[in-house]
Protein backbone atom coordinates (compact mmCIF):
# COMPACT_ATOMS: atom_id res chain seq x y z
CA UNK A 1 0.00 0.00 0.00
CA UNK A 2 2.93 2.33 0.36
CA UNK A 3 4.39 1.82 -3.09
CA UNK A 4 4.04 5.44 -4.18
CA UNK A 5 3.68 5.36 -7.95
CA UNK A 6 4.14 8.15 -10.46
CA UNK A 7 3.86 6.80 -13.98
CA UNK A 8 6.62 4.16 -14.06
CA UNK A 9 8.15 5.23 -10.77
CA UNK A 10 7.71 3.00 -7.76
CA UNK A 11 9.09 4.49 -4.57
CA UNK A 12 9.51 1.85 -1.91
CA UNK A 13 9.28 3.29 1.60
CA UNK A 14 7.58 2.60 4.90
CA UNK A 15 8.06 6.17 6.14
CA UNK A 16 5.07 8.50 5.98
CA UNK A 17 7.41 11.50 6.10
CA UNK A 18 9.04 10.39 2.84
CA UNK A 19 5.68 9.85 1.17
CA UNK A 20 4.63 13.33 2.32
CA UNK A 21 7.84 14.82 0.91
CA UNK A 22 7.27 13.05 -2.40
CA UNK A 23 3.59 14.02 -2.66
CA UNK A 24 4.05 17.64 -1.58
CA UNK A 25 6.95 18.01 -4.01
CA UNK A 26 4.66 17.06 -6.89
CA UNK A 27 1.34 18.46 -5.65
CA UNK A 28 2.19 21.21 -3.16
CA UNK A 29 0.14 21.24 0.03
CA UNK A 30 -1.83 18.00 0.35
CA UNK A 31 -5.57 18.46 1.07
CA UNK A 32 -6.70 16.57 4.15
CA UNK A 33 -3.16 16.18 5.51
CA UNK A 34 -1.86 18.30 8.41
CA UNK A 35 1.91 18.62 8.81
CA UNK A 36 3.78 19.85 11.89
CA UNK A 37 7.57 19.94 12.25
CA UNK A 38 9.78 21.10 15.09
CA UNK A 39 13.05 20.34 16.89
CA UNK A 40 13.39 19.05 20.42
CA UNK A 41 15.52 21.65 22.21
CA UNK A 42 18.89 20.29 23.25
CA UNK A 43 18.09 16.79 21.97
CA UNK A 44 19.32 17.07 18.39
CA UNK A 45 16.08 15.47 17.22
CA UNK A 46 13.61 16.76 14.63
CA UNK A 47 9.99 15.67 15.02
CA UNK A 48 7.57 15.45 12.11
CA UNK A 49 3.89 14.88 12.85
CA UNK A 50 1.60 13.98 9.98
CA UNK A 51 -2.14 13.68 10.51
CA UNK A 52 -4.19 12.26 7.66
CA UNK A 53 -7.70 13.52 8.31
CA UNK A 54 -9.74 12.75 5.20
CA UNK A 55 -10.29 9.99 2.66
CA UNK A 56 -8.89 12.26 -0.05
CA UNK A 57 -5.72 12.82 1.98
CA UNK A 58 -5.41 9.08 2.57
CA UNK A 59 -5.77 8.40 -1.16
CA UNK A 60 -3.15 10.97 -2.11
CA UNK A 61 -0.72 9.68 0.52
CA UNK A 62 -1.49 6.01 -0.05
CA UNK A 63 -1.86 5.64 3.72
CA UNK A 64 -4.81 5.08 6.10
CA UNK A 65 -6.36 7.94 8.04
CA UNK A 66 -4.48 8.38 11.31
CA UNK A 67 -1.42 9.84 13.01
CA UNK A 68 2.21 9.36 11.99
CA UNK A 69 5.19 10.65 13.95
CA UNK A 70 8.82 10.59 12.86
CA UNK A 71 11.74 11.27 15.19
CA UNK A 72 15.05 11.65 13.39
CA UNK A 73 18.46 13.23 13.74
CA UNK A 74 18.14 17.00 13.31
CA UNK A 75 21.61 17.16 11.72
CA UNK A 76 20.73 14.55 9.08
CA UNK A 77 21.00 17.04 6.21
CA UNK A 78 24.32 18.35 7.47
CA UNK A 79 25.78 14.87 7.82
CA UNK A 80 24.59 13.91 4.33
CA UNK A 81 27.24 15.95 2.59
CA UNK A 82 30.88 14.82 2.47
CA UNK A 83 30.74 13.24 5.92
CA UNK A 84 32.83 10.27 7.00
CA UNK A 85 30.12 9.11 9.41
CA UNK A 86 28.45 5.76 8.88
CA UNK A 87 25.09 6.02 7.14
CA UNK A 88 23.47 4.62 10.26
CA UNK A 89 25.91 6.23 12.68
CA UNK A 90 24.06 9.42 13.58
CA UNK A 91 21.76 10.17 16.45
CA UNK A 92 18.59 8.42 17.63
CA UNK A 93 16.27 9.84 20.31
CA UNK A 94 17.11 8.94 23.90
CA UNK A 95 15.00 6.52 25.93
CA UNK A 96 13.03 9.15 27.86
CA UNK A 97 12.18 11.16 24.76
CA UNK A 98 11.06 8.16 22.74
CA UNK A 99 9.08 6.79 25.69
CA UNK A 100 7.21 10.09 26.00
CA UNK A 101 6.12 10.00 22.35
CA UNK A 102 5.09 6.34 22.54
CA UNK A 103 3.07 7.06 25.67
CA UNK A 104 1.37 9.99 23.97
CA UNK A 105 0.23 7.79 21.10
CA UNK A 106 -1.16 4.99 23.27
CA UNK A 107 -4.84 5.12 24.29
CA UNK A 108 -5.11 6.54 27.82
CA UNK A 109 -7.33 3.60 28.81
CA UNK A 110 -4.78 0.95 27.75
CA UNK A 111 -3.15 -0.95 30.64
CA UNK A 112 -2.54 -4.44 29.21
CA UNK A 113 -0.51 -4.99 26.07
CA UNK A 114 0.49 -7.55 23.47
CA UNK A 115 3.92 -6.63 22.11
CA UNK A 116 4.74 -8.17 18.73
CA UNK A 117 8.24 -8.44 17.27
CA UNK A 118 7.68 -8.75 13.53
CA UNK A 119 10.33 -10.02 11.15
CA UNK A 120 12.79 -12.82 10.58
CA UNK A 121 15.28 -13.25 13.42
CA UNK A 122 17.63 -15.13 11.07
CA UNK A 123 17.97 -12.22 8.64
CA UNK A 124 19.95 -9.23 9.92
CA UNK A 125 17.98 -6.58 8.04
CA UNK A 126 14.68 -7.97 9.35
CA UNK A 127 15.66 -8.84 12.93
CA UNK A 128 14.78 -5.62 14.76
CA UNK A 129 11.43 -6.87 16.09
CA UNK A 130 12.65 -10.25 17.38
CA UNK A 131 15.75 -8.67 18.97
CA UNK A 132 13.65 -6.09 20.79
CA UNK A 133 11.35 -8.77 22.19
CA UNK A 134 14.37 -10.80 23.30
CA UNK A 135 15.75 -7.85 25.26
CA UNK A 136 12.39 -7.05 26.82
CA UNK A 137 12.03 -10.68 27.92
CA UNK A 138 15.48 -10.57 29.51
CA UNK A 139 14.60 -7.48 31.54
CA UNK A 140 11.30 -8.97 32.76
CA UNK A 141 7.85 -7.53 32.12
CA UNK A 142 4.65 -6.99 34.06
CA UNK A 143 2.16 -9.85 34.24
CA UNK A 144 -0.36 -7.89 32.18
CA UNK A 145 2.02 -7.76 29.19
CA UNK A 146 2.41 -10.56 26.64
CA UNK A 147 5.09 -10.80 23.96
CA UNK A 148 5.31 -12.82 20.76
CA UNK A 149 7.65 -13.24 17.78
CA UNK A 150 5.32 -14.76 15.16
CA UNK A 151 8.04 -15.28 12.56
CA UNK A 152 7.37 -14.88 8.85
CA UNK A 153 5.08 -16.76 6.48
CA UNK A 154 7.97 -18.68 4.91
CA UNK A 155 8.85 -20.11 8.34
CA UNK A 156 5.41 -20.86 9.76
CA UNK A 157 3.04 -21.15 6.81
CA UNK A 158 0.74 -18.78 8.71
CA UNK A 159 0.10 -15.07 8.36
CA UNK A 160 1.39 -13.06 11.33
CA UNK A 161 -2.04 -11.42 11.44
CA UNK A 162 -3.73 -14.78 12.02
CA UNK A 163 -1.33 -15.77 14.80
CA UNK A 164 -1.83 -12.44 16.55
CA UNK A 165 -5.62 -12.65 16.21
CA UNK A 166 -5.56 -15.98 18.04
CA UNK A 167 -3.44 -14.56 20.86
CA UNK A 168 -5.71 -11.53 21.19
CA UNK A 169 -8.75 -13.80 21.55
CA UNK A 170 -7.06 -15.72 24.37
CA UNK A 171 -5.36 -12.88 26.29
CA UNK A 172 -7.70 -9.90 25.62
CA UNK A 173 -5.10 -7.11 25.71
CA UNK A 174 -6.18 -3.46 25.60
CA UNK A 175 -3.69 -2.61 22.86
CA UNK A 176 -1.18 -4.18 20.46
CA UNK A 177 2.29 -2.68 19.95
CA UNK A 178 4.21 -3.93 16.91
CA UNK A 179 7.93 -3.50 16.26
CA UNK A 180 9.32 -3.97 12.76
CA UNK A 181 12.28 -3.13 10.54
CA UNK A 182 11.27 -0.68 7.81
CA UNK A 183 12.38 0.33 4.32
CA UNK A 184 13.40 3.93 3.61
CA UNK A 185 13.60 5.98 0.43
CA UNK A 186 16.74 7.80 1.61
CA UNK A 187 19.89 5.97 2.71
CA UNK A 188 20.55 8.75 5.22
CA UNK A 189 17.49 7.72 7.23
CA UNK A 190 18.80 4.22 7.88
CA UNK A 191 19.15 3.74 11.62
CA UNK A 192 18.58 7.46 12.30
CA UNK A 193 14.78 7.57 12.21
CA UNK A 194 12.01 6.15 14.38
CA UNK A 195 8.43 6.09 13.07
CA UNK A 196 5.39 5.77 15.32
CA UNK A 197 1.83 5.40 14.05
CA UNK A 198 -1.60 4.48 15.38
CA UNK A 199 -2.70 2.95 12.05
CA UNK A 200 -1.05 -0.44 12.52
CA UNK A 201 1.19 -2.09 9.94
CA UNK A 202 1.17 -4.31 6.89
CA UNK A 203 4.32 -6.45 7.16
CA UNK A 204 6.53 -6.47 4.08
CA UNK A 205 4.76 -3.60 2.34
CA UNK A 206 7.87 -1.41 2.24
CA UNK A 207 9.65 -3.87 -0.06
CA UNK A 208 6.60 -4.70 -2.18
CA UNK A 209 5.62 -7.90 -0.35
CA UNK A 210 2.62 -6.82 1.70
CA UNK A 211 0.88 -9.34 3.97
CA UNK A 212 -2.47 -9.08 5.74
CA UNK A 213 -2.54 -5.97 7.91
CA UNK A 214 -2.16 -5.91 11.68
CA UNK A 215 -4.64 -3.09 12.15
CA UNK A 216 -7.45 -2.01 14.43
CA UNK A 217 -9.94 -3.12 11.78
CA UNK A 218 -8.57 -6.68 11.81
CA UNK A 219 -7.68 -6.94 15.51
CA UNK A 220 -10.69 -5.05 16.97
CA UNK A 221 -8.36 -3.22 19.39
CA UNK A 222 -5.93 -0.29 18.90
CA UNK A 223 -2.63 -1.11 17.19
CA UNK A 224 0.47 1.07 17.58
CA UNK A 225 3.32 0.39 15.15
CA UNK A 226 6.94 1.30 15.86
CA UNK A 227 9.72 0.92 13.32
CA UNK A 228 13.23 1.94 12.31
CA UNK A 229 14.41 1.73 8.67
CA UNK A 230 17.20 -0.76 8.00
CA UNK A 231 17.15 -1.12 4.20
CA UNK A 232 16.93 1.12 1.14
CA UNK A 233 16.44 0.24 -2.51
CA UNK A 234 19.55 0.21 -4.70
CA UNK A 235 17.81 2.53 -7.16
CA UNK A 236 17.33 5.11 -4.41
CA UNK A 237 21.04 5.03 -3.52
CA UNK A 238 22.08 5.64 -7.12
CA UNK A 239 19.48 8.39 -7.43
CA UNK A 240 20.76 10.11 -4.27
CA UNK A 241 24.35 9.82 -5.54
CA UNK A 242 23.42 11.52 -8.80
CA UNK A 243 21.64 14.27 -6.89
CA UNK A 244 24.73 14.76 -4.69
CA UNK A 245 26.94 15.11 -7.78
CA UNK A 246 24.63 17.84 -9.01
CA UNK A 247 24.70 19.63 -5.64
CA UNK A 248 28.50 19.73 -5.40
CA UNK A 249 28.89 21.40 -8.76
CA UNK A 250 29.10 18.75 -11.46
CA UNK A 251 27.40 20.31 -14.45
CA UNK A 252 26.12 19.38 -17.88
CA UNK A 253 29.66 19.00 -19.21
CA UNK A 254 30.12 15.91 -17.04
CA UNK A 255 26.58 14.70 -16.43
CA UNK A 256 25.09 15.64 -19.78
CA UNK A 257 21.30 15.93 -19.99
CA UNK A 258 21.00 13.98 -16.71
CA UNK A 259 22.02 17.19 -14.90
CA UNK A 260 18.70 18.73 -15.94
CA UNK A 261 16.65 16.11 -14.08
CA UNK A 262 15.27 16.69 -10.60
CA UNK A 263 15.65 14.18 -7.76
CA UNK A 264 12.48 12.21 -8.48
CA UNK A 265 13.24 12.13 -12.20
CA UNK A 266 16.62 10.62 -11.30
CA UNK A 267 14.79 7.98 -9.31
CA UNK A 268 12.43 7.18 -12.17
CA UNK A 269 15.31 6.90 -14.63
CA UNK A 270 17.36 4.62 -12.37
CA UNK A 271 14.31 2.49 -11.54
CA UNK A 272 13.66 1.90 -15.23
CA UNK A 273 17.31 0.99 -15.83
CA UNK A 274 17.33 -1.42 -12.86
CA UNK A 275 14.03 -3.13 -13.65
CA UNK A 276 13.32 -5.97 -13.85
CA UNK A 277 16.61 -7.70 -13.00
CA UNK A 278 17.68 -5.41 -10.14
CA UNK A 279 14.39 -3.69 -9.36
CA UNK A 280 13.90 -5.68 -6.17
CA UNK A 281 17.46 -5.20 -4.86
CA UNK A 282 17.62 -3.67 -1.36
CA UNK A 283 20.76 -2.67 0.53
CA UNK A 284 21.62 -2.48 4.24
CA UNK A 285 24.60 -0.81 5.99
CA UNK A 286 27.59 -3.13 6.44
CA UNK A 287 27.60 -2.56 10.22
CA UNK A 288 23.87 -3.11 10.66
CA UNK A 289 24.35 -6.02 13.05
CA UNK A 290 26.10 -3.65 15.47
CA UNK A 291 23.52 -0.92 14.95
CA UNK A 292 20.67 -3.36 15.60
CA UNK A 293 21.96 -3.88 19.13
CA UNK A 294 21.64 -0.13 19.77
CA UNK A 295 18.24 0.15 18.07
CA UNK A 296 16.70 -2.84 19.82
CA UNK A 297 18.06 -1.74 23.21
CA UNK A 298 16.52 1.71 22.72
CA UNK A 299 13.12 0.30 21.78
CA UNK A 300 13.15 -2.28 24.58
CA UNK A 301 14.08 0.29 27.23
CA UNK A 302 11.53 2.84 25.98
CA UNK A 303 8.69 0.33 25.85
CA UNK A 304 9.56 -1.06 29.27
CA UNK A 305 9.49 2.45 30.71
CA UNK A 306 6.11 3.21 29.17
CA UNK A 307 4.47 -0.05 30.23
CA UNK A 308 5.82 -0.05 33.77
CA UNK A 309 4.34 3.40 34.37
CA UNK A 310 0.87 2.43 33.18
Amino acid sequence: MLNVKDNKTMMYTDLAVEIQEECSGRQGEIPGVVLEQYKEDGKGIRVTKIQIQTADGAKRMGRPIGNYMTLESADKEHSNKHSDKNLSGTKLPDTNLLASYINGLLPSSAHSFLIVGLGNANMTADALGPLTIEKMAQSGMASYTSMIVPGVFAQTGMESCEIIQGIVQQTSPDCIITIDALAARSAFRLGTTVQLTDTGIRPGSGVGNARKGITKENMKIPVIAIGIPTVVSAAAIVSDAMDSLKQIGYNETILGSIAMLDKEEYYQLISEVFAPELGSLFVMPKNLDEELDTMSSLLAASLSQVICKR
